[in-house]
C-alpha cells in the first residue's frame, strides 16, 4: 500500500473518529493484530495514541494488515464508510515505478563522489555486482572496460540499469569511506541519493550493507627471499589481532611460489611476482567480501629490497590488465630478517611492551622520533642515536651508495625502532621539501596508525600523489603481531650483515 503522509494523517482521523476513547482504540489494536496498547505507546491522549500506532506499525510492516482489519470492520459505517472506502481507493492503487535509472540520477552521484575516491569507487562497484548477480563483475562483463576512472565506473553501471545494483554500490562506498576515513568524512549525500533510488524504484535501501557482528580487518602477509637465482614467495592471511596464530588457509596454488630471474632490480622483481602476488590479492578481495571487512598487504623484505619502489610494481588485476600495486591496494614494509631472527624480534617485542605502556595516546610521537635532514645519514653513524626512539625520519633520502644504504637498513633492523620512512633522493628539493616531508611523516606518527598498520597503510596510501615527494615514499614498519610462518628451508642461506 502506498502510505504517504495525507493518508496516514486522514487514518488517524478515522481511528480517533470511530474508537472515541483509549480503551475503545486498545480492544480494537487487540483483537485485529493481537497487540498490547501499552507495548505500542504510553500516550495518554487519543489522537497521540494513534499517531503512535500508525508510526509504530509502520516502521514493523503491519499497518497495512492493521487497515484491512478496520477496512473490513468499518467499511460499512453509516457515519465514516464513504471516506474509508475512498482511502482504501488511495492507498491501494498501484504506485507506476520507473524501470530506469535516469541518467541526471547518475550525474548526480558522481557529482558527489570524486577522482580521490577512485580506489574506493572501483572497490565498490566491484563488490555491487557480486552483492546483485553472485557473480565476480568480469564473469557478467568480460570486455568491461578498466575501472581507471570515475567515467569507466559510472559506463559500467549503467550498462546494467538496475536499482538493485545501484543501491548496493552506493551502500558498499558508504562502508568503505567509513572504514577509512571514520568520521571525518560526511557520507549523508550519498545515503540521500540511496534513499531516493530506493524509494523511486521500490527496492530495499540495505542491499550491499554486509552484515559484520564486528570489525574484521586481515592481513595478507607476503615474504620473499632471494636464493642465486631464484625467488621464493610465500603468504598467509591473518585476522586482526591473532599474534602468533594460525593463519587463515589459502589455495594451497596460491600460497607458495618459486621462480627464476636475472635481476634484483624493481622491473625483474615487478614482472617476476606479479602474477602469483595477483592471485593472493584477488583470493584476499575475495575474503573480505565474506567473513573479512577489508585486508592489508604486508610484505617481508631482506635487507637488499627495501629500496626497491614497491608501489610501483605492477599487479594483475581482474581485467587482465596490469596496474600499479601502491593504487590498487594499501600495503606495507617489513622486515623479513627481524621476523626470521627470535632474539632480534625478542629484543624488539619488549621495547614495543615499554614504548605502548608509557606514551599514552595523547602525547605526540614525532618528539619520539629523528629528523634526518641528510641525504648521506651521517647522524645514523652511530647505532646509540636510535636507543628508545620510535621512529626514524629520512627526509632527504638514502644514500647514493648502495653499500651505505645497506648499512643503514642493518642497523636499523637490528635496533628496536618500529617505524622509518623515507622519500627518493631526487625528489628532495631543498629546505622547503624536506620541512614538507617531515610534516607529512608526522602525520603517520599517531598511536593509532601504528597500533593498526591497516589505518596507516591506508593514510600513506592517500600520500602517494604523483608530483609530490611523497609519491615515491619508502617505509621500513614492523609490530610484534603477525610474524609468518616460514617453512624451514636448510638450502635457502640466510642473510648476514655487511661485514659480518
Amino acid at each position: 500500500m502506498n502510505w504517504t503522509n495525507d493518508a496516514k494523517k486522514e487514518f488517524r482521523e478515522l481511528l480517533i473518529s470511530i474508537y472515541q476513547n483509549i480503551g475503545e482504540l486498545e480492544m480494537f489494536v487487540a483483537d485485529s493484530i493481537d497487540k498490547n496498547l501499552a507495548n505500542i505507546t504510553q500516550a495518554s491522549k487519543l489522537d497521540k495514541c494513534a499517531f503512535d500506532i500508525i508510526q509504530r506499525l509502520e516502521k514493523s510492516g503491519e499497518l497495512d494488515d492493521f487497515f484491512n482489519y478496520f477496512f473490513e470492520k468499518n467499511k460499512d459505517n453509516q457515519t465514516y464508510g464513504r471516506r474509508i472506502k475512498s482511502l482504501q481507493s488511495k492507498i491501494s492503487k498501484l504506485v507506476q515505478y520507473k524501470t530506469k535509472i535516469l541518467s541526471q540520477d547518475w550525474e548526480s552521484l558522481f557529482t558527489i563522489l570524486n577522482e580521490n575516491d577512485l580506489h574506493i569507487i572501483a572497490q565498490s562497484c566491484k563488490a555491487a555486482f557480486k552483492d546483485c548477480f553472485k557473480l565476480e563483475l568480469k564473469e557478467i562483463y568480460p570486455d568491461c572496460p578498466k575501472l581507471d576512472s570515475l567515467p569507466h565506473v559510472r559506463q559500467v553501471l549503467e550498462k546494467y540499469d538496475k536499482p538493485e545494483l545501484a543501491v548496493a554500490f552506493a551502500n558498499r562506498a558508504i562502508g568503505l569511506i567509513a572504514k577509512l576515513e571514520g568520521d571525518a568524512r560526511d557520507t549523508s549525500a550519498i545515503a540521500d541519493w540511496r534513499e531516493q533510488i530506493a524509494q523511486i524504484h521500490a527496492v530495499d535501501p540495505k542491499i550491499g550493507i554486509p552484515v559484520h557482528s564486528q570489525q574484521i580487518d586481515a592481513y595478507l602477509l607476503v615474504a620473499l627471499r632471494r636464493q642465486g637465482g631464484s625467488i621464493h614467495l610465500l603468504a598467509e592471511l591473518h585476522r586482526t589481532g591473532e599474534k602468533y596464530g594460525q593463519p587463515i588457509d589459502l589455495d594451497p596454488n596460491n600460497r607458495w611460489f618459486s621462480c627464476t630471474f636475472s635481476d634484483d632490480g624493481d622491473v625483474e622483481i615487478s614482472q617476476t611476482i606479479a602474477e602469483p602476488l595477483s592471485r593472493l590479492i584477488e583470493e584476499a578481495e575475495l575474503r573480505s567480501d565474506k567473513e573479512i571487512t577489508s585486508f592489508t598487504l604486508e610484505f617481508f623484505l631482506p635487507p637488499e629490497y627495501l629500496d626497491l619502489r614497491v608501489h610501483e610494481w605492477e599487479i594483475i588485476d581482474g581485467f587482465d590488465k596490469r596496474t600499479k600495486l601502491g593504487e590498487y591496494c594499501p600495503f606495507i614494509v617489513r622486515s623479513l630478517e627481524r621476523a626470521m631472527n627470535p632474539r632480534w624480534l625478542q629484543n624488539f617485542n619488549r621495547s614495543w611492551m615499554s614504548w605502548s605502556q608509557n606514551i599514552s595516546a595523547s602525547q605526540t610521537i614525532a618528539r619520539h622520533c629523528i629528523d634526518v635532514r641528510d641525504s648521506t645519514c651521517e647522524e645514523l653513524s652511530s647505532g646509540n642515536v636510535l636507543i628508545n626512539k620510535i621512529g626514524v625520519k629520512l627526509a632527504a633520502g638514502l644514500p647514493e651508495d648502495r653499500e651505505r644504504r645497506n648499512s643503514i637498513f642493518w642497523m636499523l633492523i637490528k635496533s628496536h625502532v618500529p617505524v622509518t620512512f623515507w622519500i627518493d633522493r631526487a625528489e628532495c628539493c631543498g629546505e622547503r621539501v624536506i620541512q614538507q616531508v617531515i610534516q607529512d611523516f608526522n602525520g603517520f606518527l599517531t598511536t593509532s596508525s601504528l597500533n593498526n598498520f591497516s589505518l596507516l597503510a591506508r593514510e600513506i596510501q592517500k600520500k602517494r600523489i604523483p608530483g609530490k615527494a611523497t609519491y615515491h615514499l619508502g617505509m621500513l614498519c614492523d609490530c610484534p603481531e603477525r610474524i609468518p610462518t616460514l617453512p624451514s628451508q636448510p638450502n635457502i642461506p640466510r642473510a648476514r650483515p655487511p661485514g659480518s
